[in-house]
């Protein structure tokens, strides 16, 4: 029986894939803040102090997962960030486990890529040009595991990932930035890739069965794109038209200008009314 750590067990992503593995015939150690009492998800905190050795006295498992991450949409705690976060929980169970198992799945995401001057479809070996911080803490993730040891790298990097009870990223294509209930009609409406979450599950558990086949990276989301049309007929409200021309000349006027900031607000502006789609083949790195 082959042996997969799961960090962030407990968590959105964590809870079924754990379920989806043991239903597969794996043995899976969780590794969560809390744990549970029966002992299926072992209580690490990745940010204490004591999060190294306590890894590495787990027993030797075959394939990491790592889950854990604050998403783009929490807050981190006062006097941190969450490029601080994430990275430190990344480095802390690449240092303690790259060398104990031989596959390391990696859940990244399509916000390191960065949409300013993107073409319509975006394949996995452009250059990263992240704008938000949840973005550059995944880009960096990324690099810290290819200089370590580890053999077998797999890095997915998921589209947004919904579910019937956790809509916020599909929500945010449809309402009017700073007008909760006003939805969008978006003139052309463009198309977008999201990743529901057994979709997402279903791919990570085929990534561990599978096993290590070298250092790869892909893209993953639904099979096919949906239309800013087809998202807005999810939710109710009033519609207000807005044409893509207003958005296309408003990206014109910020072009000549390079900082931080800008880029953050063209790549906002070309996530949310112009189509950008993510290619699902897989490269080797």
């Amino acid at each position: 029986m082959k042996t997969v750590v799961v960090t962030g067990a407990l968590g959105f992503l964590g809870k079924p894939l754990r379920r989806e593995l043991l239903k597969n015939g794996f043995r899976v150690i969780g590794i969560d803040q809390k744990g549970e009492q029966d002992g299926t998800v072992v209580g690490i905190d990745l940010l204490a102090a004591t999060a190294r050795e306590a890894l590495r006295q787990l027993p030797r498992p075959d394939s990491v997962v790592h889950l854990a991450a604050l998403a783009h949409n929490q807050r981190p705690l006062p006097g941190q960030t969450c490029l601080g976060v994430n990275t430190r929980m990344a480095g802390v169970v690449i240092e303690a486990l790259c060398d104990k198992a031989t596959h390391f799945v990696f859940a990244s995401s399509v916000a390191v890529y960065g949409e300013a001057n993107r073409p319509r479809l975006i394949r996995p070996g452009v250059q990263l040009q992240p704008a938000s911080e949840y973005g550059q803490s995944k880009r960096q993730c990324e690099q810290m595991l290819l200089e370590s040891s580890t053999r077998d790298i797999d890095i997915v990097r998921f589209c947004p990932i919904y579910s019937g009870d956790r809509m916020q990223d599909v929500a945010k294509r449809v309402y009017l930035p700073g007008c909760p209930g006003v939805r969008m009609r978006i003139l052309p409406p463009p198309d977008f890739n999201l990743c529901h979450l057994e979709t997402a599950v279903q791919h990570l558990s085929a990534t561990v069965q599978r096993g290590g086949r070298g250092r790869t990276v892909c893209n993953v989301s639904d099979h096919n794109p949906y239309s800013q049309e087809q998202l807005r007929s999810w939710f109710r409200g009033p519609v207000i038209p807005l044409p893509v021309g207003l958005f296309r000349l408003l990206l014109w006027l910020l072009k000549p200008l390079r900082t931080l900031g800008v880029h953050a607000v063209r790549c906002n502006l070309e996530k949310l009314f112009f189509t950008h789609l993510y290619s699902d083949e897989t490269i080797s790195l």
